[in-house]
């Protein structure tokens, strides 16, 4: 995906989350997510993975600019891998987490996947009692791609980097795709039919019509 993050102060946000809709400490060994995270001390915003009730980070975020991101989750007999490239296409910006083979062991019955915004927050009242909306990211967000097999790492940044499907192996394993979605669309535009809604309607974000 794509995103250009705006200055919401030092706060939580949901860029990407796998896992329960609901209150995620009740499955706090199955989830995984990428979001900016806020570091408190010293007051400052870097890129992480939530993973294994931990937050693993990054470097700063900066402001106002766009960063082209994948995450990539595996498994294999050694374990449970994440990687997360949040500055494609500098391979270097990568927070990287391995966690036992343990981890993970099954979906829930309402396993999600949510771009921007923070499932448990519309059924717990969130983390910190904001409620509904509390997490939402605020920043642009674009090019949302779900493979639903690990590609190399050139297939995988030359997918970051494009609108369209541009690598054979992502266009067998698209899971869905819409490069520019809308409040009122976000259809998957890869032919396979997996349609995201939005979690909540009155938290639906808005249409940006300013400058790229």
């Amino acid at each position: 995906m794509s995103v250009l993050p705006r200055d919401k102060g030092v706060t939580y946000q949901t860029g990407f989350f796998h896992g329960i809709r609901g209150d995620f400490a009740s499955a706090g060994d199955r989830y995984y997510g990428a979001c900016p995270y806020p570091r408190v001390p010293p007051g400052e915003m870097r890129w992480e993975i939530a993973a294994n009730a931990n937050d693993y980070t990054g470097d700063l975020i900066q402001y106002n600019r766009w960063y082209r991101q994948a995450f990539v989750a595996w498994a294999d007999a050694s374990g449970k891998h994440h990687r997360f490239y949040y500055d494609l296409p500098d391979l270097s910006k990568v927070v990287a987490v391995d966690l036992p083979t343990s981890y993970f062991p099954s979906n829930t019955s309402t396993q999600t996947l949510v771009f921007g915004d923070a499932p448990w927050d519309h059924v717990t009242g969130g983390a910190g009692g904001g409620g509904p909306g509390s997490e939402q990211l605020k920043g642009l967000l674009r090019r949302l791609k779900v493979f639903t097999t690990r590609l190399s790492v050139a297939d995988m940044v030359s997918e970051a980097l494009s609108d369209d499907l541009v690598t054979a192996s992502g266009a067998s394993s698209i899971w869905y795709l819409n490069a520019n979605p809308r409040p009122d669309d976000l259809t998957d535009k890869s032919g396979r039919g997996h349609h995201f809604r939005w979690l909540d309607d009155r938290f639906r974000a808005n249409l940006y019509t300013g400058p790229g």
